[in-house]
């Protein structure tokens, strides 16, 4: 990556945009993460993994010369055409995982369940995008020989910035939902985890080359084919990982219920949709005011923390 030799002007307006840009994205995470809180020393070891060492020494070191193999052995129009599509999906995914992997063997407590998996491999996954995000807008800038920096970067960011929203991080959400699968599915066979886990992670691979087959299918159609694909996957695993996580809070406070710790209303909240809580909670507000309905937001998130 040229990230470190361009000039400190161009990479101090790549990371200021996207450390803004990242903003929602945590913000989207955080506030999806309702059941275990996934502690903010591995939430940022999972960015840092994700936009240090996957991004520029892992993927980067490995991309260039598997390129130049590739226009070797076949040829150049290959491998400008189909190289990116079948280089970066194995490197930057497999990259990205290890990430994952490891944050999952420092704090296995923590990562329980494809639920959990997602949202660590959101981190990691908005780590890489970011920091490789930088690095396209300040190497855009130098390579047009500072001409005109700020133009150049900006209109980089907004491409990569709308492409995005279906990217990196969800390229890797689903990466760490199959590790989470296999942490979780403790009633299948090692070989049927491990199948699964691999399922997960092949279909990010081909959902990344879709994106990366610009060169080969024309930009139009690879990205208008992969960014409804990866929606569309990325939620219904969402959905589904989300409503075992639900049927576990039954089961989990099951004892708790019976001894009048928490009540079947209370019960029915937590392993309930989100639109439950939000709609007990406004329901709090308006009958006993703001200060209530605080206090009660506190409960209910010291009773999943009990679960």
């Amino acid at each position: 990556l040229n990230g470190f030799r361009v000039s400190q002007g161009s990479l101090a307006l790549a990371v200021t945009l996207q450390a803004l840009y990242s903003l929602p994205f945590v913000w989207f995470i955080t506030r999806r993460d309702r059941y275990e809180r996934l502690p903010g020393t591995l939430a940022l070891m999972g960015l840092l993994w994700g936009g240090l060492v996957a991004t520029w020494m892992i993927a980067a070191p490995a991309n260039t010369p598997i390129l130049n193999l590739y226009g070797k052995l076949v040829s150049v129009h290959f491998a400008t055409s189909w190289g990116p599509a079948l280089t970066a999906p194995f490197t930057e995914e497999i990259a990205k995982l290890l990430g994952v992997i490891i944050v999952v063997l420092l704090a296995r407590q923590h990562v329980r369940s494809i639920y959990d998996g997602m949202l660590l491999g959101m981190f990691v996954g908005l780590g890489f995008q970011v920091f490789e995000n930088v690095d396209y807008m300040a190497s855009t800038a130098q390579a047009n020989f500072n001409s005109s920096p700020v133009i150049d970067e900006l209109q980089v960011f907004v491409i990569r910035g709308v492409t995005g929203v279906a990217g990196h991080w969800l390229f890797t959400a689903i990466c760490g939902a199959g590790v989470g699968y296999y942490l979780s599915a403790t009633n299948r066979g090692q070989r049927w985890r491990v199948a699964g886990a691999a399922g997960f992670v092949l279909f990010a691979m081909f959902i990344h080359g879709l994106f990366d087959a610009g060169g080969a299918l024309g930009l139009a159609g690879s990205i208008g084919i992969a960014i409804p694909l990866l929606l569309i996957a990325a939620t219904i695993i969402w959905k589904y990982a989300n409503r075992r996580a639900r049927s576990w809070m039954s089961v989990l406070l099951g004892d708790e219920v019976a001894d009048g710790t928490v009540t079947q209303e209370e019960l029915a909240i937590l392993a309930g949709p989100r639109r439950s809580r939000i709609k007990f909670l406004k329901g709090v507000k308006k009958s006993q005011g703001k200060q209530a309905a605080k206090k009660a937001e506190w409960l209910l998130d010291d009773q999943t923390d009990l679960a």
